[in-house]
């Protein structure tokens, strides 16, 4: 930052220590990210050049035809019904996360290496094979509000779902099981989703852009509400006193642990990393505190168990998927909380690791969380956190995705793989078939 010389300097300004991580935070994402595409399309270039120089003789101009149309794939596109196979989408393919219809019956998203589109994929034999459904409308570009988080998939049927490349970004909806899509608006900047209660909602910043304002602190959050399949808002609630801070700590910013119940956390201004949860139950015409049982650690999720209690994660980052864990229980709806689980990065406590993100299964009798750090991996509960168990994986992947699949079941994404399970108890590891040999 420069300042002009004047006869007398003002003072500079304390910074915010949420738009300073924010910023690390955009700057870290969009460096990773970047540099795996511009990689993989400076080679698809070099290539095309050398193609190029050969067909014409060692030189001179390409004929028109040959020219790329801007905004082209870096691979060509799978045709409409073909099976993902590995290298359909890049040296690379892989399954990013998903949304089940049933135990064995779903969508996904896939993506592979130096190919900046996403495809929507669909399978009906529990991930033994998936078939391509079309192209979701977005590309990466490397300019999303926090860089290299996981997209966001939801489908509410066959037909209706809602795809957001990252949280943040904006949110597409599809009417006809991916063959078209549309984006939503009127949901805020910045935004995040939950489905519940037959409804979608979106919780978003009401400033139209942050340099509006001197700080996150001065951009009141905002809950807009949609039928579903609807792009017409049914209902939308601004909280004057509660900022929109979706990722300061790298939670989505909007969760649902019960039917009808809507929580927002957020970070307070000058809190650190420290976080807050406002709770709303008639869609944000009044809010109530939750108690915060977590001290100076941040949000990563929380939902609810099947015997009425809440179950939430809370993290402190110590850097590289290291820190601090905790996991908590509540049985009159964030009033009183009693810890159930501990962890760190030497695997001290009953959790063993530090956990990154909870996932209640449908009917809430199995709890799944995704973990990083020392072991990485993911465990399963069955007495809503009192105890956890899992397979003996090594993901080495600290960004998984956890979805519902069935009743008890779910499906963990991860890098080259996907495991099974229909209650937490065994599990089933599933890839893509590898490419079919050319003649």
């Amino acid at each position: 930052m420069s300042i002009a010389p004047t006869k007398k300097p003002a003072a500079l300004p304390v910074p915010d220590p949420a738009e300073i991580l924010i910023r690390e935070a955009r700057r870290r994402g969009r460096r990773q990210r970047f540099v795996t595409f511009a990689t993989g399309t400076l080679i698809v270039a070099l290539l095309a050049w050398l193609l190029v120089t050969l067909s014409s003789g060692g030189g001179g101009r390409p004929p028109a035809k040959s020219q790329p149309k801007a905004g082209a794939p870096a691979h060509e596109a799978p045709a409409i019904g073909t099976q993902l196979r590995q290298g359909s989408l890049g040296a690379y393919t892989n399954l990013l996360t998903g949304s089940m219809l049933s135990a064995t019956s779903g969508f996904a998203l896939a993506a592979g290496n130096g190919n900046p589109h996403e495809y929507l994929v669909m399978t009906h034999d529990a991930g033994r094979t998936w078939v391509v459904r079309g192209s979701v409308p977005y590309t990466f570009t490397g300019e999303g509000p926090i860089g290299a988080f996981q997209p966001m998939l939801a489908f509410a049927g066959k037909d209706v779902g809602y795809a957001q490349p990252e949280v943040g970004s904006p949110i597409y909806m599809t009417t006809d099981g991916g063959s078209s899509w549309s984006q939503l608006t009127g949901t805020g900047r910045a935004p995040s989703f939950v489905i519940t209660g037959g409804r979608l909602w979106v919780a978003g910043s009401s400033c139209k852009s942050y340099s509006d304002a001197t700080g996150w602190e001065a951009c009141p959050a905002m809950l807009t509400s949609y039928r579903i399949g609807s792009r017409l808002a049914v209902s939308s609630a601004r909280l004057r006193h509660v900022p929109w801070t979706p990722f300061v700590g790298g939670n989505d910013g909007i969760s649902s642990p019960s039917p009808g119940t809507i929580a927002l956390d957020y970070t307070p201004p000058r809190a650190g990393f420290a976080t807050a949860v406002e709770l709303t139950t008639d869609g944000g015409q009044t809010w109530r505190p939750m108690r915060w049982p977590c001290g100076s650690t941040e949000f990563t999720s929380l939902v609810g168990s099947s015997n009425g209690s809440w179950v939430l994660s809370c993290f402190l980052g110590g850097g590289m998927m290291q820190g601090v864990n905790e996991v908590w229980r509540s049985y009159d709806r964030g009033a009183t909380w009693q810890r159930l689980g501990y962890a760190n990065e030497e695997r001290s406590g009953n959790v063993a690791d530090v956990g990154y993100l909870l996932t209640a299964s449908a009917d809430g009798n199995v709890i799944y969380t995704a973990y990083g750090g020392a072991a990485d991996g993911f465990l399963a509960s069955s007495d809503g956190g009192m105890t956890w168990h899992g397979p003996d994986v090594h993901n080495n992947d600290a960004y998984v995705s956890v979805v519902p699949a069935g009743q008890e079941g779910a499906v963990v994404f991860t890098s080259g793989r996907a495991f099974w399970t229909a209650s937490g108890s065994s599990w089933v590891v599933r890839t893509l078939p590898v490419a079919e040999a050319t003649r």
